[in-house]
């Protein structure tokens, strides 16, 4: 009986201390399924908080590219700023300096008109009193200028630089020798273009510089030269023909230079017989 109980004790105590190990180790089991929940809870919380670092880093840094963006972009339109205002106060500089020179060319312009009027009209008369050869190419020349200066679409410049190439002209004459055919009328000389009227007659010209004017006839039977002081032709001796005649060739171009004896409006070699047309009208 005493053995029995005993036994009977004995497997009581053995089923109460596996009985308390297994359920010491279902709550550690079940502490362990809660440490393990809770750190999964707390890596799945440590994803997301990094994900929304990344994310906010990533924000930060673009931020701060478009700060540094902006910032770069501020200091450029500041030295373009700087730049423009002093382009701006340059050409506001040079405003000023063309607007006084527009008032100076205003001013000069004002002076210069009436002055190249004065030099026009010096020019014509200085042609009126010089030997009279080409004329009407002289004078078609006088004209166009006369219609130039009135012109308000042409610039003070351009009339000016035609005006001065009218001079050029002029004082080029001086320095050539040219030889032409014309027309002989009542004392006067046409050029080739004026119709033969009355007792005109085709001659030769010869012109040396400004120094002497001299015609020939197509027979070679009258020369004359022009006396500029009486303002009239006068016929030369026929000793002047052979050198009047090489004088034209010369002007042509078709024999080489050499040195020329023709009288140059002095009475000692000029005939003493004036052409018919100024005998004419000293009678009258």
């Amino acid at each position: 009986m005493t053995c029995r109980n005993r036994r009977n004790q004995i497997i009581t105590g053995l089923l109460v201390s596996v009985t308390g190990f297994f359920m010491s180790h279902w709550a550690w089991a079940d502490d362990l399924n809660k440490a393990f929940e809770s750190l999964e809870q707390t890596h799945k919380a440590g994803v997301k908080t990094q994900q929304h670092i990344d994310k906010t880093d990533d924000e930060t840094q673009d931020m701060l590219q478009s700060y540094r963006q902006v910032v770069a972009e501020q200091q450029s339109l500041s030295l373009y700023n700087k730049q423009l205002k002093l382009m701006t106060d340059s050409q506001q500089q040079k405003i000023t300096e063309l607007s006084a020179q527009i008032e100076s060319i205003e001013e000069t312009q004002h002076a210069i008109l009436p002055l190249m009027q004065q030099m026009l009209q010096g020019l014509k008369q200085f042609v009126a009193m010089d030997i009279p050869f080409l004329m009407e190419e002289r004078q078609a020349r006088l004209d166009k200028l006369d219609l130039l200066l009135v012109n308000s679409e042409v610039s003070v410049a351009e009339k000016y630089r035609q005006l001065l190439e009218a001079f050029q002209i002029e004082i080029e004459y001086g320095n050539t020798i040219e030889a032409y055919e014309g027309q002989l009328v009542a004392n006067k000389m046409y050029s080739s273009t004026t119709e033969k009227t009355g007792t005109a007659q085709w001659v030769q010209f010869f012109r040396m510089g400004r120094v002497g004017l001299y015609y020939m006839t197509a027979d070679g039977h009258e020369l004359g030269v022009w006396n500029n002081q009486l303002r009239h032709w006068q016929s030369i001796d026929q000793q002047y023909l052979s050198e009047l005649q090489q004088a034209i060739r010369l002007a042509h171009q078709q024999q080489a230079p050499q040195l020329l004896s023709l009288p140059i409006n002095t009475p000692n070699h000029v005939s003493k017989k004036q052409d018919a047309v100024s005998t004419q009208q000293k009678t009258k």
